[in-house]
């Protein structure tokens, strides 16, 4: 489990599921406020976290070259379930109730 998550990147993540799953990177940066480089570099933090891939390979990405992103709902989700359990355990144990 990665989950390495700030905000810019659980604003990609809504935008792509705001856009039934996959967008382009101009759609993703409509709806989230970051600098394009900015941007890019969490998409490709995304894509090696196994979030979202890309269409193209990653030395095809640059100005002028659409990309669409596609968000891996089944890996976010297994991870989220994986942290689900795991704080519910932690919160379990800090309250003294059995694990």
């Amino acid at each position: 489990m990665t989950l390495g998550i700030n905000r810019i990147k659980l604003a990609v993540l809504l935008a792509l599921t705001d856009e039934g799953g996959t967008a382009t990177t101009a759609q993703i940066s409509q709806a989230v406020p970051s600098i394009r480089t900015t941007l890019l570099h969490h998409l490709k933090e995304l894509v090696a976290e196994g979030y979202v891939t890309a269409d193209l390979p990653m030395d095809e990405w640059k100005r002028g070259v659409r990309v669409a992103w596609t968000l891996n709902s089944d890996r976010l989700h297994a991870d989220l379930r994986e942290l689900i359990q795991r704080t519910s355990q932690t919160r379990k144990a800090a309250n003294g109730d059995d694990v």
